[in-house]
């Protein structure tokens, strides 16, 4: 729509410019100004000098003067007056005028009379100095005026040399003045025979254009201005909307809402309580993963449209409240003097609207929310703090269960500052590599035998070197830094393979490295792989990456591709935290998946006589049985437990009840002092 405006605008504006240069050169735009026209003079006067008679007189629009000579040496005139204003400063003003259409019938003793036609200016700047007449005597005399019509440029005419001589006129003043003429004489110049002369004016008329060749390239100059002008306007509008705007939903993103914010004046003189309310759609990957991208996207925009008409319920003031959107599925709304009240009902009346599925074009989806509230006083245009407090009670809200809110409180605090500094730490320990390896040993229950090892990841930083893993990741997961610490793992995890080939070919491991699902998602993830194994010389027999059962559970068609081509390449795959999720079992037939790992929760509650998560673990051992997979147990840490797994035909153990996760030179020690193995089980 924009760019149809922006086209129509120069297009107009084009068609303008070349209408107006076409009419000036077709002759369109020509005016004229007739001096015989009774309308437009005061009076005619027969204009004499010296010892002359005469008379004049009009008829038909047509002036006639005649005139008796002696024939003296003297100066003698005869001629026409045309008088044009009765006040010397309010003359007319022929400045646009170019040429002067004369026909002329004329009588006198010479074979060619010469004529004389006279403008004259009475403007003050034209007085000579210390004399009261001031004129500007703009003339021009020929003896081709005779019998027909004639035509002259104007700029024929010139200031009489005389007057510019003796009066000294300066050169500014002595150029041809036609913008306050008050007399127009046509006079017989040269008398001295006697007779009789005589002029018949039969037309006397101005010619030229209503606008000058100047000014219509003056004004197409400044159309094309400001069409430029208006144009860079509208596209720093539309620019600015571009990016304060979000394309999909037409709510404000981050940059519109800090303008929000800029506009309110916070300062420490000016204080506002502003309450945020920090929106996370619930499970929408796997919504937007089940029925695709487009309706995930018509439903977020119909979340949008709802939560907006909610909002508009409450009456409050215009720009009050800013609704935006973050990013995929989360939004905040930001409001100026909001309570705790007022935010737990607005909070509670969008949840309850949402109780409803959302009608789509093809289908209806029910929408949960984990909404975080803060409300504080800033003084400042940052409201960082305020986001970090909404994330964290957010956050709180998740792990409540979902679908519910969270109010921020002082309590909190330590979390916020806890997840600001991990954050921070995890950055900084990404940049300087401060991150180390270790490998938990993963016991093949018929030879009790180490044959694989699972590849964790610790940090040296000093707020991060406390943290397991698994806690290691939600921060990076939290952080969006989860892909940068998983590229991580892969190259270090095969330079020190590349490293250390000798030693590891004796023992014929299995490196496991844990793929998160976002990097499962990622488009080039599995070229990122073939590129390491290439460069690093790693056969792929010696990688097994596993992926977490929830992440098979969206966009189906894309994981069965990458797990195919991630299959091509000779790594082999293990399904982790397997139980936890939500794997069909007609899904899991069509995965290419070499092994099973019994998530530590199940193995956890077999200490306690926990009967459902005994028939669990019997299931899952026969359905990996059915599909011949590998079956491994994660955390085993007591006799029990292993006697329960062996007997039940587990194939893998991990625990505690063994092996801590080691370094990789304490692994190598107790490979070669065990010959190669550790001791038996």
């Amino acid at each position: 729509m924009n760019a149809f405006i922006d086209s129509k605008l120069i297009s107009t504006i084009l068609i303008a410019s070349i209408a107006l240069l076409s009419a000036y050169f077709l002759g369109l735009m020509r005016t004229e100004y007739n001096l015989l026209d009774p309308v437009n003079y005061k009076q005619l006067k027969l204009l004499t000098i010296g010892n002359v008679s005469g008379y004049i007189e009009t008829s038909e629009k047509k002036v006639h003067s005649s005139c008796i000579m002696p024939g003296s040496k003297d100066v003698d005139f005869c001629g026409s007056l045309i008088v044009l204003s009765n006040n010397a400063t309010k003359g007319a003003d022929f400045s646009r005028y170019d040429q002067l259409e004369v026909d002329l019938s004329l009588n006198s003793p010479l074979e060619k009379p010469a004529i004389k036609v006279t403008f004259r200016n009475y403007a003050k700047r034209y007085a000579p100095k210390n004399k009261a007449d001031a004129i500007n005597y703009t003339s021009m005399v020929t003896n081709n005026l005779g019998n027909g019509p004639k035509t002259y440029p104007l700029n024929y005419f010139q200031v009489a040399s005389w007057w510019i001589l003796r009066n000294a006129i300066s050169i500014e003043d002595a150029q041809p003045d036609l913008s306050n003429i008050v007399h127009v004489e046509i006079l017989h110049f040269e008398t001295q025979t006697e007779g009789t002369y005589e002029i018949t004016i039969n037309t006397l008329k101005l010619t030229g254009n209503l606008l000058s060749l100047t000014e219509i390239l003056m004004i197409n100059s400044c159309l094309w201005i400001a069409a430029i002008f208006l144009l860079i306007r509208r596209h720093s509008r539309n620019l600015n909307k571009i990016a304060t705007i979000d394309t999909l939903t037409k709510l404000v993103n981050r940059r519109g809402m800090q303008q929000w914010i800029d506009a309110l004046k916070i300062g420490e003189n000016k204080p506002k309580v502003i309450g945020l309310l920090y929106i996370d759609i619930d499970d929408f990957k796997q919504t937007n993963d089940t029925f695709g991208h487009k309706t995930g996207d018509e439903l977020l925009t119909a979340f949008c449209v709802h939560v907006s008409a909610c909002l508009k319920s409450l009456r409050r003031a215009k720009n009050s409240y800013i609704f935006s959107r973050m990013s995929g599925d989360e939004f905040v709304v930001l409001f100026k003097d909001l309570n705790d009240l007022e935010a737990k009902a607005t909070v509670q009346m969008v949840l309850d609207s949402l109780a409803l599925p959302l009608q789509l074009k093809e289908v209806k989806i029910k929408v949960n929310i984990s909404v975080g509230i803060a409300i504080k006083t800033i003084v400042s245009n940052s409201v960082d703090q305020l986001f970090d407090c909404a994330d964290s009670a957010m956050y709180k809200a998740k792990k409540g269960g979902k679908n519910q809110f969270c109010l921020y409180s002082d309590e909190q605090q330590n979390d916020v500052m806890e997840y600001k500094q991990n954050t921070q730490a995890l950055r900084l320990a990404l940049e300087h590599d401060q991150f180390d390896l270790k490998f938990m040993p993963i016991f093949e229950v018929s030879t009790k035998k180490v044959r694989n090892v699972e590849v964790l990841v610790r940090s040296d930083h000093e707020l991060l070197d406390k943290i397991s893993t698994s806690e290691l990741i939600k921060i990076a997961e939290r952080a969006m830094l989860v892909q940068d610490l998983d590229t991580w793992v892969l190259r270090n995890t095969f330079i020190m393979l590349n490293e250390n080939r000798n030693l590891l070919e004796k023992w014929g491991l299995k490196f496991c490295i844990n793929v998160s699902t976002l990097d499962f998602q990622e488009q080039n993830f599995c070229d990122t792989v073939r590129h390491l194994l290439t460069q690093y010389n790693i056969p792929p027999k010696w990688i097994e990456l596993e992926i977490t059962e929830t992440a098979l559970a969206t966009d189906i068609s894309k994981n069965l591709t990458v797990m195919n081509q991630i299959k091509e390449m000779g790594i082999s795959i293990a399904l982790d935290d397997f139980g936890t999720g939500y794997t069909a079992l007609n899904h899991l037939v069509r995965y290419p998946v070499d092994k099973i790992k019994i998530d530590k929760i199940f193995i956890d509650a077999l200490g306690h006589e926990d009967e459902d998560s005994k028939v669990l673990i019997e299931a899952i051992l026969s359905i990996a049985r059915s599909y011949q997979l590998e079956v491994s147990a994660v955390g085993v840490e007591t006799s029990d437990q292993y006697d329960y797994l062996i007997e039940n035909g587990c194939h893998f153990i991990q625990g505690y009840l063994y092996s801590k996760p080691l370094g990789l030179s304490e692994l190598s020690k107790r490979l070669c002092n065990q010959g190669g193995f550790f001791e038996e089980l």
